[in-house]
């Protein structure tokens, strides 16, 4: 803690200068109010005497007063300096998954580029050379000859620049909430995106997941008698393990990624009809902290596993690698499955990956027609908004099981659906 040897006010107190107790000498610091801001500046004069850090002070004191006559930022920042900020205010409050993908987005794309900008000059003129620069990247830009990347893409994909500028324009709206900038240049992407309303997410038809799981039954019983002696063959049996698991639950690909054998419970349903999982979810994942609760087919995923995964403590992750390791992504394993299947791509022609496993579930139970939409969106960690926003296309071609009678619900699922809703609504 920092010990205060001494304390000056000025200018009736809106200057306030402390000598701080250093290990070499001692320091004057300044506190100058932001009249009408309700706030403080802080910082070193890195002075000893205090004729000199005064003179500092009312200097600063002065220029920020200016700075507010004019309508001006009370701060003059670059992008760098506003971005550390930034993080060390709300960077601090996302999840491990969310850091990760922020700090890779910022430290190999936005802080190069926009890094010594300063933030008051900002424009959309700048905005726009920023996508010309990032698209030429890896072909004419910083990254052709960089040799210590194996994997990248020529053309980013229009999700990955969306996730950029989300990225870059909330550092910048928390910089104009804070009253470093007084507007937000336009930043728009240089690929036209589709309508929400238009953008059907990729899911599989009822059919297609048939096929899916006879396929993961005839390699677990036809390969895998026993438990795995070899690790590729212990790989082959966690990615099956991931396609039961994530049809069953319907949790994001990273939700299932993190999940550890403390978090998941078996679990009776009512009248005694079958079990389900009830999984309490991280709160490091995107939707923090949540209970998730299993179609009972997922309980005969989880014992497998229990049978043959190496790594068993509570404290292990569920999906491991041969060492232990945490399973980080299953995107090649998943598109090998779908070409022998021959269902790579949907009706559309959009190419499905892992997470069309969660859209499945989410069009499955609302066929099903068992589960009110809030309850749904509880269970998943979405919005109401969002199921219906994304979800309420559920095409007459999906219906088609159902609609011929072909689409059955057993007594064990309907009891489940049952289940959910009163779990969800349970005051505890």
């Amino acid at each position: 803690m920092v010990k205060i040897l001494q304390r000056i006010e000025m200018e009736r107190g809106d200057i306030v200068l402390e000598l701080h107790k250093g290990k070499k000498r001692n320091i004057w610091h300044m506190r100058i109010r932001v009249i009408g801001k309700n706030k403080y500046i802080r910082k070193s004069t890195y002075q000893a005497e205090l004729g000199v850090a005064a003179t500092i002070a009312q200097n600063e004191y002065d220029k920020i007063r200016e700075r507010l006559r004019k309508d001006l930022p009370i701060e003059e920042l670059n992008y760098e300096q506003l971005y550390q900020k930034w993080r060390a205010v709300k960077g601090l409050h996302l999840s491990k998954h969310r850091k990760r993908s922020v700090s890779l987005g910022q430290e190999t794309y936005l802080l190069p580029f926009f890094g010594k900008f300063p933030i008051s000059k900002l424009t959309e003129k700048n905005c726009t050379g920023y996508w010309k620069w990032r698209l030429a990247y890896w072909t004419e830009g910083p990254g052709k000859n960089n040799k210590n990347v194996k994997f990248y893409v020529e053309k980013p994909s229009g999700n990955t620049l969306s996730n950029e500028r989300q990225s870059f324009l909330q550092v910048l709206r928390w910089a104009f909430k804070q009253g470093y900038i007084n507007h937000i240049p336009d930043f728009e992407l240089p690929y036209k995106r589709p309508a929400k309303n238009e953008v059907a997410r990729p899911a599989f038809t009822y059919k297609e997941y048939q096929k899916i799981m006879k396929w993961v039954r005839d390699e677990q019983y036809k390969k895998f008698s026993s438990k795995p002696k070899y690790a590729n063959d212990y790989g082959r049996q966690m990615f099956l393990s991931f396609l039961s698991f994530g049809f069953e639950t319907g949790m994001r690909p990273n939700e299932i990624f993190t999940l550890k054998w403390k978090q998941v419970e078996i679990a009776d349903g009512d009248k005694g009809f079958g079990k389900y999982l009830k999984i309490n979810v991280s709160k490091e994942t995107k939707t923090k902290k949540r209970t998730v609760i299993s179609m009972p087919r997922a309980v005969s995923a989880f014992k497998l596993m229990q049978g043959y995964s190496r790594h068993i403590a509570q404290d292990d992750y569920v999906f491991t690698t041969w060492k232990g390791g945490r399973v980080r992504d299953y995107a090649k394993q998943f598109k090998r499955m779908l070409i022998e299947l021959g269902i790579e791509t949907d009706m559309y022609g959009d190419k499905r990956v892992p997470y069309s496993i969660r859209h499945s579930y989410i069009t499955f139970r609302l066929l099903r027609g068992k589960v009110l939409v809030q309850d749904l969106a509880r269970n998943c960690g979405n919005s109401v908004e969002e199921i219906e926003e994304h979800y309420d296309h559920v095409l007459n071609e999906q219906k088609a099981d159902e609609l011929t009678g072909d689409f059955a619900i057993d007594a064990e699922a309907e009891s489940i659906e049952a289940q959910l809703g009163k779990f969800l609504h349970s005051p505890d």
